[in-house]
């Protein structure tokens, strides 16, 4: 018995802890794509919308040109260069 209450706590747990990292990644996305409305280049916007995208389905290469065409099209918004600065490292 005490077994099965264990193995309860520790599937609520889990559950839990899942839906509040999705929830996490959901307030990240709607954050970006907020702070994306100062970017007035639509090009570059949609460039960098599919650069995130990219991250997160995690093709980082692809995700890098992407944003660097967001750069060349909008310099110096800090939002892009943030971009590209994490993914410098990958």
């Amino acid at each position: 018995m005490k077994s099965i209450s264990a193995i309860i706590v520790f599937l609520i747990i889990v559950i839990s802890c899942r839906s509040s990292a999705r929830k996490e990644k959901d307030d990240r996305e709607l954050y970006i794509y907020y702070q994306n409305r100062n970017i007035t280049d639509s090009y570059a916007r949609d460039m960098l919308n599919d650069g995130l995208k990219l991250i997160d389905e995690g093709e980082y290469n692809k995700a890098k040109s992407f944003i660097i065409r967001a750069d060349s099209a909008f310099p110096n918004s800090p939002i892009i260069i943030t971009a590209m600065g994490n993914l410098s490292g990958m």
